[in-house]
């Protein structure tokens, strides 16, 4: 199992922490925003207090309490009555739209991982995940781990997350022209700095299915005695076989 970051609580309560937790705040957010059609709501600042920003995560999800330092609950006191004035707490439909996205956000940086890696396939007009990664890297640290296939199934399962929320990061429609697909990844990087992208995709071209050659160099022509399209080298001998029978 992925092991916890013990450098978790001093982050959570640092400026480098606040900072980038409200950076993923808002990036959730904003894009829950946009795709309800719903006017905007001012961003989390990053010099907030971090008991603030515990009763903000509450707010969000009750069960974030698990994952804020216990030196910083004590700072906030009665925790129902300050969720109450929480940023979110009274819009169901933005809540309803990031909770998982956040929540499986501070599970994986409470456990260290710097980074999550989506593969995926596109050109069929959509587009297709393949695989799933994550690279344990917590900040400090010179060891890098990455986790992948059941092992990281096993773990979001348990966790009760699922990284396929950064598809936000996904600027990929998937909508190809019949030519081909491609592979590519969105890379999701949670610390030190919270932001995304979907890397360049590297482009096969599909063959035809009789001459197996890449449909850009195929040079197969349509037959009218079959109905379908055969090789040059068919269309040649057929032609040589017309020929050798006097043209019948």
């Amino acid at each position: 199992m992925i092991p916890v970051w013990e450098g978790w609580s001093d982050y959570f309560s640092s400026a480098e922490g606040t900072t980038n937790i409200c950076n993923m705040l808002n990036i959730f957010k904003n894009d829950a925003l946009r795709r309800i059609r719903k006017e905007t709501l001012a961003d989390y600042d990053g010099d907030i207090d971090p008991s603030e920003l515990a009763i903000e995560l509450i707010s969000i999800d009750p069960k974030l309490k698990e994952f804020i330092p216990a030196n910083v609950l004590n700072n906030v006191g009665d925790v129902s009555a300050a969720v109450d004035l929480a940023g979110l707490k009274d819009d169901s439909h933005i809540l309803n739209d990031i909770r998982q996205s956040i929540r499986t956000s501070i599970v994986l940086m409470f456990h260290g991982v710097s980074c999550v890696r989506i593969s995926y396939t596109g050109g069929s007009d959509q587009c297709d995940p393949n695989g799933f990664s994550i690279i344990h890297h917590p900040i400090g640290s010179k060891k890098e781990t990455i986790y992948d296939g059941e092992e990281l199934s096993d773990f979001m399962s348990a966790w009760g997350i699922d990284v396929e929320c950064f598809w936000v990061f996904c600027n990929d429609s998937g909508a190809g022209d019949g030519t081909g697909y491609w592979t590519a990844e969105i890379v999701a990087e949670l610390m030190p700095d919270f932001n995304g992208y979907t890397s360049e995709g590297d482009f096969v071209e599909y063959e035809c299915e009789r001459c197996n050659n890449p449909q850009s160099s195929c040079t197969c022509v349509y037959d009218e005695t079959t109905g379908d399209y055969i090789t040059l080298e068919e269309a040649q001998e057929n032609k040589l076989k017309k020929q050798a029978g006097g043209g019948r």
